[in-house]
């Protein structure tokens, strides 16, 4: 039973990330979406007062963070799980080398949904909140997701230890 237990453990722990990226990969295609909505002209945005673009910056320097955290973490899981099969001594080398293909490919897929859901945040919101006869503060919303994803990357991967064979020891 306690096998059991343990597989679903694993399985929660695994959809929670899952989770997270999948949310990252619907938020990313429904602002980029709602950008291209908006810059057709299929739907004229309602005007909004011109401190909102200023409010908007921390809010979206926070988004930014918290993806640049969960690439990390995601990045961490994904790496843990790797080395677990790599260190399996029935594994051939082949099949070693597929591991970690596989696991930097999900690393680059994660760590890209993640960006791109950030920036598609602010590229909508800089399109909506835009003047187009001036360059203004709202022109510059898209920078502030990507400002905080590369802070959350940083501060997070220096807190959170990394996986590897090197640290088992």
């Amino acid at each position: 039973m306690p096998a059991a237990d343990d597989d679903r453990g694993e399985r929660d722990m695994k959809s929670r990330s899952d989770r997270q990226q999948q949310a990252a990969f619907w938020v990313l295609i429904v602002f980029a979406v709602a950008t291209l909505v908006f810059g057709a002209g299929l739907v004229e945005a309602p005007p909004a007062p011109g401190w909102i673009a200023w409010a908007l910056h921390p809010l979206l320097l926070a988004v930014g963070f918290l993806c640049g955290a969960a690439t990390v973490r995601r990045s961490r899981e994904v790496d843990a799980r790797r080395w677990e099969l790599v260190e399996d001594e029935t594994l051939t080398r082949g099949e070693r080398l597929y591991a970690h293909r596989e696991a930097e490919r999900e690393n680059k897929v994660a760590g890209s949904i993640f960006l791109l859901a950030g920036i598609s945040v602010g590229a909508c919101a800089a399109y909506v909140l835009r003047t187009p006869e001036q360059i203004g503060v709202a022109d510059f919303l898209i920078l502030s997701p990507l400002l905080g994803f590369l802070a959350g990357l940083l501060v997070v991967s220096r807190r959170t230890p990394a996986s590897g064979p090197l640290d088992r020891a």
